[in-house]
């Protein structure tokens, strides 16, 4: 059974990669988070202590809630990107250094882009970067083709 964000005890549990988290941008995002009160403050989102109610503690609740959805979301496509660029990264070594020199860096980081967007496989990802180089590729007479 799912408890959520509850213990056994029903007791409201925040997780230590959320407290993390918040650390993290009490520490460097305090600007981003000032602006984001402030656009609360403007919008006359905040309630004043007269009008609190039980909706409050479900509100805190689900505000943890969906910030630790987020978090965990945010972790497993980071872990995705990891795991597929290195995936792609075999594929980026096979370049000929002659050849690559050819290639500036834009070249290849559109092609690992569009392989990233549009690939559901390795070896399509593989294809798709390969495809992509080709197509950018702009060879000059001193290209040297072996």
């Amino acid at each position: 059974m799912n408890q959520g964000p509850f213990d056994n005890d029903n007791q409201f549990v925040v997780s230590y990669e959320l407290l993390q988290l918040l650390r993290w941008l009490l520490e460097f995002e305090q600007d981003a988070l000032k602006k984001l009160i402030q656009k609360s403050i403007t919008t006359g989102t905040l309630i004043s202590s007269s009008d609190l109610d039980e909706d409050l503690q479900s509100s805190i609740i689900d505000f943890f809630t969906m910030l630790e959805v987020l978090l965990y979301e945010s972790i497993d496509e980071h872990k995705m990107q990891n795991v597929f660029q290195k995936n792609l990264i075999p594929a980026i070594n096979h370049i000929d250094s002659k050849v690559y020199n050819n290639y500036d860096a834009d070249i290849v980081n559109a092609s690992v882009n569009k392989a990233k967007n549009n690939s559901s496989t390795r070896d399509s990802a593989k294809d798709i970067f390969c495809k992509e180089l080709l197509k950018r590729w702009k060879p000059t007479k001193n290209t040297i083709v072996n």
